[in-house]
């Protein structure tokens, strides 16, 4: 197994086949890196020791250690140490575990040609054509949402702050609905109504 160029440091990442029902290909899955990150709790903190807000000078790469995948920064917060990553994974088996490399170096360049915040083509490149609409429900302003998809279907809250971003959703932010008229409204012929939603 290769090794990712110049990057000094990475972190291996296993996706257990247990989990797996059946074999997929570029499938997005969402890696966390906190104090406390996967199964086995890791502790995945250096990470942000190295980089601290510098969330673009990562690398996520297949098994072979060399060929990166797109990854989408949902949220980075180098405070907390803590941050939430959508990766495309070109293939995950059902029946032995998937391995990927996650690189980390403060040194390199950022790696904008496959890591990039919400709407970014590279964050786009996550999500294939089979999603017309990926919104994971943080504020992009106090009045929008984002999509992630290269559709664009950012959706227009109600108002500012209507609803109101909450930090405590199961991924990350979330949006608190009022239960009363708070809404998220997506532009007519942003998403085609014959795609899955």
């Amino acid at each position: 197994m290769g090794w990712l160029g110049t990057w000094a440091n990475r972190v291996k990442i296993l996706v257990n086949h247990n989990d797996i029902d059946a074999n997929l290909s570029y499938f997005p899955v969402l890696i966390n890196i906190s104090g406390s990150s996967g199964i086995n709790d890791d502790d995945l903190t250096a990470i942000f020791d190295e980089l601290g807000a510098n969330r673009k000078k990562i690398a996520i790469t297949t098994s072979d250690g060399t060929t990166q995948c797109y990854v989408e920064i949902e949220k980075w917060d180098n405070l907390n140490e803590e941050a939430w990553l959508w990766v495309n994974v070109p293939s995950i088996s059902s029946d032995s575990d998937s391995v990927l490399y996650l690189y980390y170096d403060s040194n390199q360049s950022d790696n904008t040609s496959y890591v990039g915040d919400t709407g970014s083509a590279q964050a786009q490149g996550v999500w294939d054509s089979n999603f017309k609409l990926v919104c994971h429900m943080r504020d992009a302003t106090t009045s929008t949402v984002k999509d992630s998809t290269s559709n664009n279907a950012d959706g227009d809250k109600k108002g500012s702050g209507e609803p109101s971003v909450t930090s405590d959703g199961m991924i990350a932010d979330a949006q608190s609905f009022d239960g009363s008229d708070d809404d998220i409204e997506i532009a007519s012929g942003k998403v085609s109504t014959t795609g899955k939603l």
